[in-house]
């Protein structure tokens, strides 16, 4: 069996206490049956602190103020591997961020998921375009697990996502919004003729200078901006409060005809981070793309890129025109985490709320551009 990866993929490792975002928070970890017998036995009173049952019988560790897992000691560190060892995790602890997706074809494909800051740090380092490998390395904690018929159909569509957010010498807004394109279409119209159009370089290349010619006036930029911010703070917001309350309070004196300047100065700085922005996409269609609904995980991946612009543009403003590295990641981060951990709520949300408009096409195309 071979295994089929991002290249970046081989250089990750868990940077443990030095985690400026835990993955021991902002989850509700599932807990298989094995280890959650085995760990009622190694603590007592455990089942009622630190576990509950969903209605199918799951277990899940009970998370405690800021969504943080009971087992986390001041150090950042888990209590069970000080105490106990790894062979006292669960499944999921054990092998998080690293993802077993699938296989078809004795090719495995495996890839880590955008919700760690230590493989935000690796997406932002790796140059573009990310490359795939393939080989058999050797790795106790995979197991395998065979692609449904439909799934190994779809990767043809997930590997032309790909390609059009790899074309060179491209905006990034482009790309993004041609994926978009791309995925609506796929419901309604005949396949082949689709791929065999978005295969066409002249005609993206004409599909790009139609869209450059598709532009709104800062205000109407930011009103949507704010607008999907605004609405999607109502709804939920868990986690990094540090971030998104004090910025909650900081929008209520920002004036759109005041912040062209800034924004135009911010704009440098996202340009600088396309190719980062372009790889986190690449890794989130590579994970997330093969469950028969194209348009709705393109819809949440464009929904993470376009909060995460803005939420960094305030961010930005905030500290005094000035953004670490940690607090980048950290927001990127954030809303990665939201996505991978709630994506049937979030395409629920927002089909919710289209009679905003904030979603849809012409929308979606103004706060990438």
């Amino acid at each position: 069996m071979k295994m089929f990866r991002p290249e970046f993929v081989d250089e990750f490792q868990c940077i443990a206490e030095r985690c400026s975002y835990t993955c021991c928070s902002g989850w509700d970890v599932i807990i298989d049956c094995d280890t959650y017998n085995n760990n009622k036995q190694l603590y007592e009173d455990i089942e009622r602190d630190c576990f509950f049952d969903a209605e199918d019988g799951e277990h899940f560790i009970k998370m405690r103020e800021k969504a943080v897992c009971p087992f986390l000691n001041e150090k950042g560190l888990c209590k069970i591997v000080m105490e106990h060892g790894e062979d006292a995790l669960s499944h999921t602890c054990k092998i998080f961020p690293r993802m077993i997706m699938g296989s078809y074809d004795e090719v495995l494909e495996y890839s880590v998921d955008n919700g760690c800051p230590a493989v935000l740090d690796l997406l932002r380092r790796f140059q573009t375009p990310i490359k795939f490998n393939l080989d058999a390395p050797n790795d106790d904690e995979i197991v395998d697990f065979k692609y449904s018929d439909e799934k190994v159909e779809h990767l043809i569509y997930r590997n032309q996502m790909i390609d059009l957010l790899q074309i060179p010498n491209m905006p990034l807004w482009a790309r993004l919004y041609l994926i978009y394109d791309f995925s609506t279409q796929l419901e309604n119209f005949n396949h082949p003729e689709i791929l065999q159009k978005y295969n066409d370089v002249q005609w993206l290349n004409d599909k790009c200078s139609q869209l450059s010619f598709v532009n709104a006036d800062f205000g109407t930029k930011f009103m949507l901006y704010r607008m999907l911010f605004d609405l999607y703070y109502k709804y939920e917001n868990q986690g990094y409060d540090m971030y998104i309350v004090k910025l909650k309070e900081f929008c209520n004196g920002l004036c759109a005809d005041d912040l062209l300047p800034d924004w135009k100065e911010f704009e440098k700085i996202w340009e600088k981070e396309s190719g980062f922005i372009e790889n986190f996409c690449v890794n989130s269609v590579f994970v997330q793309s093969l469950d028969g609904e194209p348009q709705k995980n393109i819809l949440i991946l464009l929904f993470e890129v376009i909060q995460m612009r803005f939420v960094l543009f305030l961010w930005w403003l905030y500290c005094g025109k000035t953004l670490s590295d940690t607090d980048m990641l950290n927001i990127v981060c954030y809303y990665a985490r939201a996505a991978g951990h709630g994506r049937g709520k979030i395409y629920q949300w927002l089909n919710m709320n289209r009679d905003y408009d904030i979603m849809k096409k012409g929308a979606v195309l103004v706060m990438l551009k």
